[in-house]
């Protein structure tokens, strides 16, 4: 296990190998490195880190590959915090205290969510898409006016 935060330790450990393009694995770690510092200076435990990260690297795939509105991704994010805060085995296990859920919830909205937009735009694939126009087109044959028709 790595001794220090850095970005080859931090990526390493949670295998970044999914992200092709090297922007935005460095977004993703930056993130990520600022959540260890967080739960560092709260004095988290190891659990409570694992869980941090846990959450965090899913409600951000999930948003990504779902293309979650911010709303949706928050309620998502909610969702699992709440499972992660409450005992209540094998539903949920509680890891985090309330004061804990209020400072992940603060520190989420004031990291995550402030960008929100940006991280969507940065991980969303860009599609291109070309029309060609055909040459020859085939018109409708002429009807008769309604009048002529009796």
């Amino acid at each position: 296990m790595c001794a220090r935060t850095s970005r080859s330790c931090v990526s390493e450990l949670i295998g970044l190998g999914g992200y092709q393009d090297d922007s935005r694995k460095r977004v993703l770690l930056d993130l990520l490195l600022h959540c260890l510092s967080f739960a560092t200076e709260r004095s988290f435990t190891k659990a409570k880190i694992s869980t941090l990260f846990s959450l965090l690297v899913e409600v951000h795939e999930t948003s990504v590959s779902r293309k979650l509105t911010l709303q949706g991704s928050y309620e998502h994010f909610q969702e699992l915090l709440l499972k992660h805060s409450v005992q209540r085995p094998p539903y949920s296990v509680g890891v985090f205290n309330l004061q804990d859920v209020q400072r992940v919830t603060d520190f989420i909205l004031a990291s995550y969510y402030k960008q929100y937009k940006l991280y969507m735009y940065t991980f969303t694939q860009n599609r291109t898409l070309d029309i060609t126009e055909a040459e020859e087109m085939e018109l409708a044959p002429q009807l008769p006016a309604l009048q002529d028709a009796y």
